[in-house]
């Protein structure tokens, strides 16, 4: 019996770290989780990583060329008509969930919990969800696919190449603490 995947619409913060990036488009290309995004996310972490890093200006279109590529149904199309109908606390991020109810994504994965409440969401069906939370939740259910896609990710890395343990301090640094503990058991398979 096949399980049911995750459908996620992937907010900009989640897209902007290449680490992060790499790990769940692995697991999307795997089959574990079905990943979904919009022009506007797209432009956001572009613009944000690029102002930050300029030098990556390059790159940040590579990468946005071959998640188009690899995964062209996860590009969210006909959702800004919805956008006024969500309140959220900022409302420069009504676009997020406006998408991902088009997208029928049942999880944001975002690092900005606070930026989209429950009381905001559940009526829609929705839920933000860290990433940690769904990485350490799915490491549970499904370790094998984790730790394959981990080693996936982390050989894409290669400019420099890392270390299995180095890429698990990263993936903590960048906020994936219990991932990167559960991950820690199978450092050998990374």
């Amino acid at each position: 019996m096949e399980t049911k995947r995750a459908r996620l619409f992937l907010d900009a913060n989640i897209l902007f770290a290449a680490q992060l990036r790499a790990l769940l488009l692995a697991l999307a290309e795997n089959g574990t989780i079905d990943v979904h995004w919009s022009d506007d996310v797209q432009r956001e972490w572009a613009e944000a990583l690029a102002a930050k890093r300029p030098e990556l200006a390059a790159s940040i279109v590579r990468a946005q060329a071959a998640m188009a590529d690899a995964f062209p149904e996860a590009a969210v199309q006909n959702y800004k008509h919805r956008v006024a109908q969500f309140e959220l606390p900022d409302p420069d991020d009504r676009h997020v969930v406006a998408a991902a109810a088009s997208a029928a994504c049942p999880i944001i994965l975002t690092f900005n919990l606070r930026d989209f409440p429950d009381a905001a969401l559940t009526p829609h069906g929705l839920i933000a969800m860290h990433p940690d939370t769904f990485l350490a939740g799915l490491m549970s259910a499904d370790a094998k696919s984790l730790v394959f896609a981990a080693a996936t990710a982390r050989d894409l890395l290669k400019n420099p190449a890392i270390a299995p343990d180095r890429y698990l301090a990263n993936l903590a640094r960048l906020g994936l603490e219990k991932t990167a503990l559960l991950l820690a058991a199978y450092q050998d398979a990374i």
